[in-house]
């Protein structure tokens, strides 16, 4: 979808100006950045493309070519792209509830992950909430939790990518119950460290 406008069109001011606002807090947002592509990569670094195994944007070199090629073979002769899709997330639901026994109402599904996040977002985020996340990581907690009105708030990891836990705050302005919001944290802190140490 293409939106166009001129400045001369008839248009109340207060739409315009609503118009410009809207504008001008999606150009702050910038644009999304998948990372270095490798033609980049290889020019930085002076290496053939072919030298390079690009691996920071979810790329998965271990599912093998020939089997997702086949795969998307078959899925191409059963669809139809003229009707629209059938209902599969609600049968995947279903079955997935029957394996894991539990109901499908516990079971989100999603195109991917950018789309689960931006959904939780949606639904738990307000204009002026604050949004936590460790820093580094996936860039669409921040891009999601800005568009959402919140404000982010990186905690940087350790030198070896472990949980800081000691400069997790315990309070922060907008939380009604800070001391219950904080032990909470405590205990999310202390289950991620357990379930760490388990699977090392």
């Amino acid at each position: 979808m293409v939106w166009l406008w001129r400045e001369d069109l008839t248009m109340p001011k207060r739409s315009s100006f609503m118009l410009k606002e809207l504008l001008a807090e999606a150009q702050q947002l910038g644009v999304y950045d998948v990372g270095e592509t490798v033609m980049r990569l290889a020019r930085r670094l002076g290496k053939k493309p072919s030298e390079i195994v690009k691996l920071n944007s979810n790329e998965n070199f271990f599912v093998p070519l020939d089997l997702l090629r086949e795969a998307l073979k078959e899925i191409a002769a059963e669809a139809d792209p003229r009707v629209y899709p059938r209902d599969e997330p609600k049968e995947l639901k279903e079955s997935l509830s029957r394996i894991l026994a539990v109901s499908p109402d516990q079971i989100v599904i999603g195109t991917g992950s950018d789309q689960l996040i931006d959904l939780v977002s949606r639904m738990m985020l307000r204009p002026g909430d604050e949004a936590l996340s460790i820093f580094p990581t996936f860039s669409i907690y921040e891009r999601c939790a800005r568009i959402q009105g919140a404000i982010y708030k990186p905690i940087p990891l350790k030198e070896d990518f472990s949980l800081d836990v000691e400069k997790l705050p315990v309070k922060l302005p907008r939380t009604a119950e800070e001391e219950k919001f904080a032990e909470g944290i405590r205990e999310a802190v202390e289950q991620i460290l357990r379930f760490q140490e388990e699977y090392q």
